[in-house]
């Protein structure tokens, strides 16, 4: 009797409804997990994205100050009959700040303004402790130096004989 049971039509029509519901597809709680999960991916991700794009901005607009507090130190040099320049503070061997300073004719140094920070997303590499501009406005030896912040970077130049202060993205 057991055998006719599981071979009857009905009991095959009920087995094959429940082989079909289990196979029917994904419940709720898998779809609202999976949105989750996907929800959290996307906000890490985009957070990230945006504080790299923001250090890369921020990076990018220190550099061009420096480009124009550079040939504002000349000017300042040709224009006041005294030396002008820029000192690049280091804290364990990595630039981070810059303190802008005049030359007086005993020899001392003066600062003008006040010192800047430099982003802590911004890398700048140099040899030099100082650049600065006599007051023909050129510098003693030209220099260069490298600015970068994730994977963009800048070249600062500084000709030696005119003192003028280009800048190019490598």
């Amino acid at each position: 009797m057991l055998q006719t049971m599981l071979h009857h039509p009905s009991s095959v029509r009920i087995a094959r409804s429940v082989r079909r519901r289990e196979s029917a597809g994904f419940s709720l709680i898998e779809i609202v997990a999976a949105l989750i999960l996907t929800g959290i991916l996307a906000a890490v991700s985009t957070h990230r994205l945006q504080n790299s794009a923001a250090g890369v901005l921020d990076t990018a607009v220190t550099t061009q100050s420096l480009v124009q507090e550079l040939g504002r130190m000349r000017q300042l040099a040709i224009r006041s009959a005294e030396p002008h320049g820029i000192r690049f503070d280091r804290t364990n061997g990595k630039v981070t700040s810059l303190t802008f300073y005049r030359r007086t004719p005993v020899g001392t140094t003066v600062r003008v303004g006040t010192a800047r920070d430099l982003p802590t997303t911004m890398n700048l590499i140099t040899k030099d402790t100082v650049i600065e501009f006599n007051t023909e406005g050129s510098t003693q030896a030209g220099t260069a130096f490298l600015v970068s912040a994730s994977k963009r970077t800048w070249q600062i130049t500084v000709a030696p004989l005119t003192g003028i202060v280009s800048l190019n993205e490598v």
